[in-house]
């Protein structure tokens, strides 16, 4: 088969395609994803239709292992098998994870960009934050992803056990975290959803893919490196399911403004 060539070769991770073209429309960018390309399924944007994806040919449904505390029953964990990944069968929901995590994720690579503080510029810059009185050090308000609480998302949408689950919880010991977002998950909170104009709003509908080269339904294994010309170990080359061998060229190194 033909070796096509692009400057930037991604697998998966379409926000970061976008990132790199906005940045210099001259790229020649290519993603590699092994899943399905969801964009006509509107399904994947509506409320009631959401529930459809759980299961469905854009789902991984990875089995677990028979877990002794559920009398060896195997469950399923939902992944999103699509372009887009997980953000098409995640319902809207949008939440960060313990500090704690992201700061193990340094600790085992050695890195403190991938730690909590590293990634929260990141974090920030996606994030059009609904309540512009929030901390601008923990959100962001000039993002793409459009990001509200459940509560403030729509005025038909009203709870009349909203206040008093939040005592029920309180009475037991459970306080409230009125920020979540900051790197401590512990108390109950209010549920934040990527939703904009009543619509789920997954990955693809906030970052452009427009002169951004697609495959689809193409696993990338292995990825091949070699040594650059100071000896560096870079990525080259990355071999797909359908056979094809795809090679990149980087031109030249850039780092996005935060």
């Amino acid at each position: 088969m033909a070796t096509p060539e692009a400057d930037y070769i991604i697998v998966g991770g379409c926000a970061w395609a976008s990132c790199l073209h906005q940045e210099d429309d001259s790229l020649d960018i290519l993603i590699i994803e092994a899943g399905l390309d969801p964009s006509g399924n509107p399904n994947t944007t509506t409320p009631a239709g959401a529930f459809t994806l759980i299961g469905s040919d854009i789902d991984w449904a990875y089995p677990s292992v028979p877990q002794p505390n559920t009398s060896d029953r195997v469950h399923i964990l939902h992944a999103g098998k699509a372009l887009r990944d997980g953000s098409v069968i995640n319902y809207g929901g949008w939440i960060r994870a313990d500090a704690s995590d992201y700061n193990e994720w340094a600790r085992i690579v050695g890195d403190d960009h991938w730690s909590f503080k590293g990634l929260l510029p990141f974090s920030r810059r996606t994030e059009h934050y609904f309540d512009v009185n929030a901390n601008p050090e923990i959100h962001g308000f000039n993002g793409p992803m459009y990001i509200t609480a459940v509560s403030a998302s729509d005025p038909e949408r009203k709870y009349g056990l909203y206040e008093p689950v939040r005592e029920a919880w309180s009475e037991i010991g459970v306080d409230y975290n009125p920020e979540p977002s900051s790197g401590s998950r512990l108390g109950i909170y209010e549920f934040l959803e990527n939703w904009r104009d009543r619509k789920h709003q997954p990955a693809h509908l906030a970052y452009s893919l427009e002169d951004v080269k697609v495959i689809t339904g193409a696993a990338a294994y292995p990825i091949i490196f070699s040594k650059d010309s100071a000896g560096n170990k870079v990525a080259t080359t990355v071999l797909v399911s359908d056979g094809r061998n795809l090679q990149h060229e980087k031109r030249s190194f850039f780092q996005l403004e935060l």
